[in-house]
């Protein structure tokens, strides 16, 4: 294609083609900002103290009981978001293919 104006011949095949492709790379844009979003609203929710501090003076004991309770529930909320965020990741790799 050397030349084309609105008189050429194939000009209205040459629109329709590259409204196609102009709406197939809208819809992997598209794609890729949603799960980009959704992985920064999970990694913001990881943005609070891994441990709270109480006002008043606790047992060792005590402390390595909460510690260790608070411990396996940010654990398990990371694990967690971490395969949403992985499962996110695969189905942007799966539409840019």
């Amino acid at each position: 294609l050397e030349s084309l104006n609105w008189r050429s011949d194939g000009v209205t095949e040459f629109i329709r083609d590259s409204m196609d492709q102009v709406k197939i790379v809208h819809g992997i844009l598209k794609t890729m900002k949603d799960n980009l979003g959704a992985v920064q609203d999970i990694v913001n929710k990881w943005d609070k103290p891994m441990l709270e501090r109480k006002t008043k003076p606790m047992e060792k004991e005590e402390f390595e009981r909460s510690f260790k309770s608070m411990k396996a529930s940010n654990f398990s909320d990371i694990k967690d978001a971490g395969k949403q965020i992985h499962a996110l990741l695969k189905e942007t790799n799966k539409v840019l293919r």
